[in-house]
């Protein structure tokens, strides 16, 4: 499968090809991943004629009419704008398209053949419309009369090694090329096909500067592509039976394990054509690796020096992106698709990436900043910021019906005097809301009242001044302004017939449209205050959202601050580590008991509140106490949930390390840190794997290692030979009469020596050697047969 090409600029040989620098060729591998070199920048290709020259060399036999190099024409000077193919060359034809009119030449029985350097040169002429491509001088392809008479676009782009997609900016599936491209130049006029061209095709020492548009320079790497120096470029390649060295890498690896360290063994490169030796890699397999990612680059060469490489990526996870749905909702993850059914645990959508929509749903939202979709890596964690602490997700809040301030102002005028009519008029405007109130409701069924929560609407502030007219004579009539707020309206009143209204229109159409109004003065009116009279041209009413303190404006809804945050300045901010929030709209939060923190913070409940452990220790949410750091990790800050891992490399020599400094330098395989610290050998009959096991372990009973510093379990191939035996290919024999052996594990045993034997077999002390003269019953110290005696046995 093609890996994506993501546009960052890597620069050939990890250095940018210098001005000057022309002296090396670029080698194209790995076909299928398809080698992609592009020019850094446009250059200026306007120009009524044009010659391109370069050397090739195929390498792969195998493979026929894959793209090599690409002309594209632009009218600005941005590779993002449209590309118009101008020129595409391969091994058997030459490609146009700069009349409008796409045209294909094949070179016929002059095709380009591995593994051989060929000099390709493409000639076009606006004033004869003439085209040719030569190959070491000689013409393969003509064109005539074509686009005769047109200018060449302002601007041209190169890529090579692929055929490349122009939508997403990577080479098409299966169309790379296999092989070396060197001296790729460009001339704004047709070289000479008589001499200019020929010279060229002499070798690479040769050039031509007059006219010369585009030097072997300026190229940006992708992938596939390696910098071969100094240049081969024309040199005799002999043919040979073998094919050039490949390589192919496998996919993505990932292993996924709880512990710190975990061997990790993927599957070797495929190797194919002359290769010679092993392949070589930057990380070797077979190893024990830490949580954490790398890329792997392997690379194999034949007797000639010639190479091939690849890579792919390698992750250790600490985690597969699962997510415990029972922890996550007490924590206060409530989001439509973070848990959508009541499982305990949700399985990650796909490698390498698991994502989840942050939708609260329909009648819920977030009151704190949170992105599109969470994304767990292919790190294996929803929680970037720290790897080791799980992440806290944000809880959702309920969206409430849409609640407003309204204002109203209305003067009334010609007042004598007006001090003793304004709190009359307050509590006539009171009970005018009253009326309105019993009307308006806050439902279609018009069970809630829609202005005032009470029935004498007490909490509507109503407040009147009252001032002069502006008239400039003495004992004027006064006026009084009557300013009016009532705070938390429903944005929608519901009124008889089925009418629904904003409060503002409500207001509005109680004011004007009714013949008294807030008139207070006709004969009619049950409380009448004589010349009371609005004065409508002052009449003003609106509203505003207005949220209460504990909430915040979400998409012009006031939302409460959600359980495990607080409100402050405006926001919705989450309680800190040590506190809980288990009420919304709250501008505090709570503190934890004393010697108790949570995990994270946000935090809902006091049941999330744990005990504080010391330095050294996390608290175990599964066995509700403080453990000790395992051996690896260390803790030097307190009330923590989690232990640091040790550098790479490193260990602690036990359980409970309080400081990076306790990580010593871990003891390789097949040893183990001594009394005093240093490494040393694992004894035979042991052995130890780094990262598996802590110190060195005995083999299975009945077996031991053939010598000291073993690594692994399997080298436990010798049997557990005792004294008294030899060890005899997968079994141990006793040793034979008139021999012994004192110690284990011996290959041998020992002769008793002249005129000495032993009873039985198996004897493992020099002791049991005996006069060998005697017969049964009888025992002696030496070799004479006068030395024995006899034992009566009872």
């Amino acid at each position: 499968m093609v890996q994506p090409y993501y546009i960052i600029i890597i620069t050939v040989g990890s250095t940018r090809v210098s001005a000057v620098d022309d002296d090396y060729d670029m080698f194209f591998h790995n076909p299928g991943m398809a080698g992609l070199v592009s020019q850094a920048y446009p250059f200026v290709l306007k120009s009524n004629a044009i010659t391109i020259g370069m050397w090739v060399r195929l390498t792969n036999s195998e493979l026929s009419g894959t793209v090599f190099f690409t002309l594209y024409g632009l009218s600005k000077r941005d590779i993002t704008g449209k590309l118009t193919e101008l020129i595409q060359i391969s091994d058997t034809k030459v490609k146009v398209g700069f009349s409008g009119t796409p045209r294909e030449e094949p070179f016929g029985s002059y095709e380009l053949k591995a593994p051989t350097w060929y000099f390709l040169t493409f000639t076009w002429s606006a004033e004869s419309g003439s085209l040719e491509v030569r190959r070491n001088g000689i013409r393969v392809a003509k064109i005539g009369s074509y686009a005769k008479g047109q200018n060449l676009p302002e601007y041209g782009w190169i890529v090579l090694g692929c055929q490349y997609d122009t939508v997403n900016y990577m080479c098409k599936e299966g169309a790379g090329f296999d092989g070396y491209l060197s001296r790729v130049e460009v001339w704004n006029r047709v070289l000479s096909s008589s001499d200019e061209i020929p010279t060229l095709a002499e070798g690479r020492t040769k050039s031509q500067s007059n006219g010369r548009t585009l030097r072997w320079t300026g190229y940006v790497s992708y992938t596939g592509m390696t910098i071969m120096r100094p240049s081969t470029a024309g040199d005799v390649v002999q043919a040979t039976a073998s094919l050039p060295p490949r390589i192919t890498c496998p996919d993505m690896f990932h292993v996924t394990n709880s512990d710190r360290q975990v061997l990790v063994n993927w599957t070797e490169p495929k190797l194919t054509g002359d290769v010679d030796g092993p392949a070589r890699s930057v990380f070797p397999n077979n190893k024990v690796y830490l949580w954490g990612g790398f890329r792997n680059t392997y690379v194999v060469y034949d007797k000639d020096g010639n190479a091939d490489t690849c890579s792919f990526d390698v992750f250790v996870r600490k985690s597969d992106c699962s997510i415990d749905c029972r922890l996550a909702k007490k924590s206060g993850a409530d989001g439509a698709n973070i848990c959508p059914t009541d499982s305990a645990v949700t399985p990650p959508n796909s490698w390498p990436h698991a994502t989840f929509d942050t939708s609260c749903g329909a009648s819920k939202t977030y009151t704190v900043p949170v992105p599109a979709a969470y994304t767990c890596g292919p790190r294996g964690t929803w929680n970037p910021w720290n790897a080791m602490r799980p992440f806290a997700w944000p809880k959702c809040t309920e969206i409430k019906p849409q609640k407003v301030q309204l204002k109203l102002t209305v003067t009334y005028k010609q007042l004598k005097p007006c001090s003793s009519v304004k709190d009359a008029i307050a509590g006539e405007i009171r009970i005018w809301f009253v009326n309105l109130n019993k009307i308006w409701g806050t439902s279609a069924q018009r069970t809630s009242n829609g202005f005032c929560s009470s029935d004498d609407c007490n909490e509507i502030k109503i407040d009147v001044k009252c001032g002069p007219t502006g008239r400039r004579r003495r004992r004027a009539a006064e006026e009084g302004v009557a300013d009016v707020t009532v705070d938390d309206v429903s944005s929608n009143l519901h009124g008889p017939n089925g009418q629904s209204l904003s409060p503002e229109d409500v207001v509005k159409a109680g004011v004007l449209d009714s013949p008294s109004g807030l008139d207070f003065s006709g004969d009619t009116y049950p409380n009448q205050i004589p010349n009371v009279s609005p004065d409508l041209a002052t009449f003003d009413v609106k509203t505003n959202i207005v949220c209460q303190e504990g909430q915040v404006d979400i998409n012009g809804q006031c939302v409460d601050c959600a359980e495990g945050t607080y409100y402050k300045s405006g926001l919705c901010e989450p309680c800190r580590v040590g506190q809980y929030q288990d009420q919304p709209k709250q501008t505090t939060c709570k503190s934890c008991r004393t010697d108790f923190t949570t995990e994270n913070t946000g935090t809902i409940s006091p049941d999330l509140c744990y005990k504080k452990c010391s330095v050294g220790q996390y608290y175990d949410l599964t066995t509700s106490r403080c453990q000790p750091c395992v051996k690896g990790f260390y803790q030097d800050e307190e009330a923590q949930f989690t232990c640091k891992p040790c550098p790479v490399t490193k260990s602690t020599d036990g359980t409970g390390s309080t400081s990076q400094a306790q990580c010593k330098d871990l003891c390789q395989d097949g040893t183990e840190a001594g009394a005093g610290g240093s490494c040393q050998d694992c004894p035979r009959g042991e052995y130890r794997r780094l990262g598996f096991e802590p110190e060195c372990t005995k083999c299975p009973t009945g077996w031991i290692t053939p010598a000291k510093k073993s690594v692994s379990k399997s080298d436990c191939t010798v049997p557990d030979c005792q004294p008294g035996e030899k060890i005899d290919g997968q079994s141990c024999t006793k040793c034979p009469r008139g021999q012994y052996q004192p110690d284990k594990w011996m290959d041998s045993c020992i002769e008793c020596g002249a005129g000495l034997s032993t009873v039985n077999t198996g004897s493992s002390k020099k002791t049991d050697c005996k006069c060998k003269y005697c017969h049964d019953y009888l025992f002696g110290d030496d070799s004479s047969e006068n030395s024995c005696y006899m034992i009566h046995v009872i």
